[in-house]
């Protein structure tokens, strides 16, 4: 009996210890973990979007591809994806809606927020 007692011990210890040791390893810079995690975009707007853009903010970069590929994004739904690595968190998100009103989330960080809503404002801000 004092024998089992004293295994239980040290299986106890040893997994106390493996815990300790994981928690130590170090978690690398800030946002290159967040960035591989998927986002993802919600329409928020109560129109379908049959479009959808995300460019990283500040580029100045034109909207580039629509990521829905031709397919369409219903009110309350979501489309999730994933920020290119070693490009940074913030990012500029637009759908557009099928009534041909655009909705736009400016300097999102995807890193931090993993959830984006994006809903009509009164009057849409341009980049």
């Amino acid at each position: 009996m004092q024998i089992r007692v004293a295994i239980l011990a040290v299986l106890a210890v040893l997994a106390v210890l493996a815990v300790l040791a994981v928690l130590a390893l170090p978690a690398g810079p800030a946002g290159t973990r967040a960035q591989s995690e998927p986002f993802r975009v919600v329409n928020a707007t109560g129109v379908r979007a049959t479009g959808l853009n995300v460019v990283r903010s500040g580029a100045g970069a034109p909207w580039g591809a629509d990521p829905l590929g031709g397919r369409s994004l219903a009110p309350g739904s979501a489309f999730a994806m994933r920020a290119a690595e070693g490009i940074g968190c913030p990012f500029d998100i637009r759908l557009t809606l099928r009534d041909g009103r655009e909705a736009e989330r400016l300097a999102v960080d995807v890193c931090r927020q993993r959830t984006i809503a994006v809903a009509m404002q009164d009057p849409a801000p341009r980049r």
